[in-house]
């Protein structure tokens, strides 16, 4: 999903909103996400839009015993990243944390314009960088970020991704007089697109 020449076999992954976080979870932490996982068209194969799963874990160990994809990046992204954070992912494909319970609760409107962004603009966006996924280099962000609006506005959309380009127009262009979808879809891809992770890499950068 990022570069062709990165590392071979590490899960790779993008933040659609949030970063990393270097953290330490003491005592007893409830993480509050969603783990969606979608076919690489769109739909879901796993998990769901609509309902959150709580995750625990004591001074840093896991304490689930439900199975999760790709279960070890799961667990340790989700305790190493900003609150709240979208990312997109390999496998799985979307996760969304929403609250930690040593944080102070998640803003309203962030709770809202994220999930409205995994309902609205996430299936869309897979659908489209997967047909790029071998083929992006460092560097090619903006050539990247075109073609993949190019082929996101070809795709029959439904009003949730007519929704969530609305709510990107209002959280960052609201003083700014955009008319083009085509700008405000741009102007999103480059965000996410301009920093791609992978696994191994974060590690070893103690990123998680």
């Amino acid at each position: 999903m990022t570069y062709a020449p990165g590392r071979r076999g590490s899960m790779r992954y993008f933040f659609a909103h949030g970063n990393h976080e270097r953290t330490q979870l003491l005592g007893d932490v409830a993480v509050t996400a969603k783990i969606v996982v979608f076919h690489r068209h769109g739909k879901i194969v796993y998990g769901g839009i609509e309902n959150s799963s709580t995750f625990c874990f004591t001074d840093g160990a896991w304490k689930n015993e439900s199975p999760l994809p790709a279960h070890e990046f799961t667990e340790r992204l989700i305790s190493h990243v900003s609150v709240p954070t979208l990312i997109v992912a390999e496998v799985p494909r979307a996760i969304l944390v929403e609250g930690r319970s040593d944080r102070p609760s998640c803003n309203p409107d962030d709770r809202y314009y994220l999930n409205t962004m995994l309902d609205g603009f996430v299936p869309y966006f897979i659908e489209s960088i997967s047909l790029k996924s071998s083929d992006y280099l460092p560097g090619d962000v903006h050539n990247l970020s075109k073609e993949v609006s190019i082929h996101m506005n070809l795709q029959t959309h439904g009003e949730e991704f007519a929704a969530f380009l609305q709510l990107y127009r209002q959280r960052y262009f609201s003083n700014q007089p955009v008319e083009s979808a085509m700008v405000l879809l741009a102007s999103c891809l480059l965000h996410i697109l301009k920093m791609p992770f992978d696994f191994e890499t974060s590690i070893l950068q103690g990123l998680m």
